[in-house]
């Protein structure tokens, strides 16, 4: 539970950016308790801009506000870094960060803490904020929708903030990952082109399998250092679906950052590659 408990404790919500369409919701559910009373009530918030928005406000003298329940729902049409942040008297304290695709919802309960809930419904097992696994640990991140690339982003990187697929990292940090992607093309003429995307970090190996046939597969080696250039170029899919691509292999960060998997198609025409819900990569922290 989180507990306002003087005149100059507050909520708030703050985004990575401006939204591009359409605002984000928010609603908290809380009680006021006194030495006499219990009074429950609820506040609704839109938030669009990055300035940091109030969406608890200082509970009255004499009284602790406690927070029992928050829904943050990305309405917008593009992925919105948010953060959840305590504020007493100024001093900010963040309670919790995540990425939430369109439709999205970061959910808190003091029964379960903060989680998030995918735009069908289901938690998400890892979600895209920068929390980093211990050395021990290995996490899964599932995509939850399908990504439909465009015509105008043959051939080149698309906007990283809309390439959500991918694991999280810390500076300095040594990761192993395996990422298995599944993509559809609009024609088998149509080849595929996939790297990682990073500001900052490189890869001390990586290879990958890629399906050349409908039941074989070729093992190549793609090491690309910088990360901002396309690692394999294939001029032929082997079906129009159930193509898919194996990456794996190890990564030094240089910053705390989410590391995502880059993906488009080779051919400005037929103009589509879609890929799949059910892509997932394994990754976990060696060093």
């Amino acid at each position: 539970m989180i507990n306002l408990s003087s005149a100059t404790d507050k909520l708030q919500i703050i985004l990575g950016a401006a939204v591009t369409t359409n605002a984000v919701d928010c609603y908290v559910a809380y009680r006021d308790t006194t030495t006499t009373s219990i009074s429950p009530a609820g506040v609704y918030t839109s938030v669009s801009s990055a300035s940091a928005t109030d969406i608890v406000s200082s509970p009255p003298a004499s009284t602790q506000r406690l927070i029992e329940y928050i829904s943050v729902q990305n309405r917008d049409v593009q992925p919105a870094d948010v953060y959840v942040r305590f504020s007493d008297n100024g001093a900010i304290y963040v309670l919790h960060k995540a990425i939430l695709s369109p439709n999205d919802k970061l959910e808190y309960s003091d029964k379960k803490g903060f989680r998030v809930i995918s735009s069908v419904g289901t938690v998400k097992t890892n979600y895209t904020g920068l929390s980093v696994p211990t050395n021990s640990s290995q996490s899964v991140s599932v995509l939850d929708r399908d990504i439909t690339f465009s015509v105008s982003q043959a051939g080149s990187f698309i906007d990283p903030s809309l390439a959500v697929f991918g694991f999280p990292v810390e500076a300095n940090g040594l990761y192993s990952f395996d990422l298995l992607a599944f993509y559809n093309t609009s024609a088998t003429t149509n080849g595929a082109r996939f790297n990682l995307i990073s500001e900052s970090g490189d890869l001390t190996a990586f290879y990958y399998w890629k399906s050349l046939t409908t039941t074989g597969f070729t093992v190549g080696y793609a090491i690309v250092n910088p990360l901002t250039t396309p690692s394999a170029v294939d001029t032929s899919s082997p079906a129009t679906t159930a193509n898919n691509v194996l990456l794996r292999g190890f990564f030094r960060a240089g910053k705390s950052e989410f590391v995502k998997l880059w993906f488009s198609q080779e051919e400005t025409t037929p103009s589509t590659m879609t890929l799949k819900a059910g892509s997932r990569v394994q990754f976990y922290k060696v060093a």
